[in-house]
């Protein structure tokens, strides 16, 4: 199973002003020349939350191909899931088609979220990404404990812009802040929460 996600989110759950006040950045005349890395690090942040937690937090479209239909539910990898916009399945060489809704259901609280199975899978020849799920996942609400993450992990990268500092005492290493795992912990899935 591959989950695909090239979407960009419409809106980031910490906005650009939330970092600029964590950063202290002052901003004269409603822009700050460093603005689109901020920006960048708002992304990267949420996507480093994102992958380290198997969560969906901006809300945005995904597809989740595998080779063969299970043998029962589908597990979708990803929390929280909102809709199934479609399935296809490769029925010959070449040749997708969509699956009647009556086959199948969303059990959005399942953790990873998982497409129940409540008729038989069609018969597909199977290969590469010969079924595919279309969904829309993200939070209606991000819970505090993960946007404080963000802001630690913003704060962190906007500091240290290498991985490492070369100090006068020598090269100094520059990990993540320790806070991050504490605060990411209960989100993971498969823990937690």
């Amino acid at each position: 199973m591959m989950v695909l996600d090239n979407n960009v989110p419409a809106i980031e759950p910490v906005s650009l002003d939330e970092a600029r006040t964590h950063l202290r950045v002052d901003v004269v005349g409603g822009a700050h020349p460093e603005d689109a890395l901020i920006g960048g690090l708002i992304s990267a942040a949420r996507e480093h939350v994102e992958q380290n937690c198997r969560i969906v937090i901006a809300e945005r479209p995904l597809m989740v191909a595998m080779d063969a239909f299970p043998s029962g539910s589908i597990d979708l990898g990803v929390w929280p899931v909102k809709s199934i916009t479609a399935v296809r399945y490769e029925a010959f060489p070449n040749s997708y088609m969509a699956l009647p809704s009556s086959y199948y259901a969303l059990d959005q609280f399942a953790k990873p979220a998982k497409v129940k199975q409540l008729t038989e899978w069609p018969h597909s020849p199977g290969g590469e990404n010969s079924v595919v799920v279309e969904l829309v996942a993200g939070m209606d609400e991000v819970p505090k404990t993960l946007k404080q993450a963000m802001l630690l992990l913003i704060g962190h990268w906007y500091e240290n812009r290498e991985a490492v500092n070369v100090t006068s005492s020598g090269v100094v290493s520059t990990e993540l802040p320790k806070g991050v795992d504490a605060l990411l912990a209960p989100h993971r899935l498969g823990q937690g929460v």
